[in-house]
Formats: structure tokens, sequence, C-alpha cells
């Protein structure tokens, strides 16, 4: 027994233009038809672009760049993007990596407040001293898991080139030196 289902989803959407210098919307439909087979369970997935204008009208692919209205005889030529979509996630990746720092850095900055508190309201130093140990641990902690997280999140893995491993370094280095400064700051309210 065949069981099959068929899914259709836009894929793609770019800017062409002709010769002319019209400009035409593309629009890039993936249609992916999976079938599956019970008796020996195997699953055989079919994929299969189709390209639109904007108004309905079929174009088809000629090269990378190249794409013919059909209707219209007409060839146009899809615009060079001025960022790769996985540059812009980098980007926003990087971002999200120094936000996340930053709450890492006010976990160690919060310290002293933590031990105003604790030493107002207890009189147990050893106490107070978990208490700062433990919010300097988990700040260093995820500090470590921030920077796996960023360089796992990138979309172009950084090859092993010099220039990668430099800034990749950097970007460490910035980061320990914001942690380092934080925590002399901390350290520096703890002793008054």
């Amino acid at each position: 027994m065949k069981k099959q289902m068929t899914s259709s989803i836009e894929s793609d959407r770019f800017k062409a233009k002709c010769a002319s210098g019209s400009t035409y919307i593309v629009i890039e439909k993936t249609k992916e038809s999976t079938e599956s087979r019970v008796l020996n369970e195997q699953t055989l997935v079919t994929t299969r672009k189709s390209y639109f204008l904007s108004t309905g009208e079929k174009v088809n692919k000629l090269t990378e760049k190249d794409y013919l209205i059909i209707n219209e005889k007409k060839t146009i030529t899809r615009k060079k993007i001025a960022f790769r979509k996985s540059f812009i996630a980098d980007i926003k990746t990087i971002f999200d990596y120094l936000k996340n720092q930053a709450l890492c850095i006010a976990m160690a900055l919060a310290i002293p407040e933590i031990h105003k508190v604790l030493a107002k309201n207890y009189s147990s130093p050893l106490l107070i001293r978990l208490t700062a140990a433990t919010a300097a641990s988990m700040a260093i902690v995820f500090s470590v898991y921030n920077l796996i997280w960023f360089y796992s999140s990138l979309e172009d893995k950084p090859k092993l080139k010099p220039h990668h491993i430099f800034a990749i370094m950097f970007t460490f280095a910035l980061a320990a030196a914001a942690m380092a400064v934080a925590a002399l700051k901390t350290y520096q309210e703890l002793t008054i």
C-alpha cells in the first residue's frame, strides 16, 4: 500500500531585471512529494522547484542568474543581493551573543549588592561567601556556554584560517576582558 503526501511552500522571493530595465518579483515554490511504502517501510522524497512572477506568470530557470518569462519570451536576470541571508543571521547571532554576555557581566556586577543585602539580614559569613561564589561561578559558566552557543549558532562556520582564528580569539578575549573588569569592580566593592 502506497501513501503519498505533497506539500508546496514558497522557498524564495527575489527581484530580477530584464534588458529594458523593468523589475519583476520572482517567487520560487518548492513542491515536496513524500511517498511511503508500507511493506518495506521506505520513504521516497521528491523535491521540485517551480518559478512564478508575483503576477502569476510562469517562469523557467535557465541558469543560476537567468530566468525566462514563458508568455513574453523575455529573459530576466536575478539581481545580486547585497548581503547573504546567512551573513545577516550571523550579525544577529553576534548581537545576541553580546546581549547574553552583558547579562553574565551584570550577574558579576550584582555580587556586591547581594553581599550587602545578605550581610544586613544574615550574620553567617559562610552563607554570604557561598552566595557570592555561586553568583560568580554562574557568571563564568554561563559565559563559557554563551561562547559555545555563539560558535555553534553561526550559519557560516569559520574555516580555520588565520584571520578566522584571530576573530574567534579576539571575541573570546573581549568577553574575558569584560568579565575580568567586572570581577575587579566586584572585588573592589566587596573590600570597601
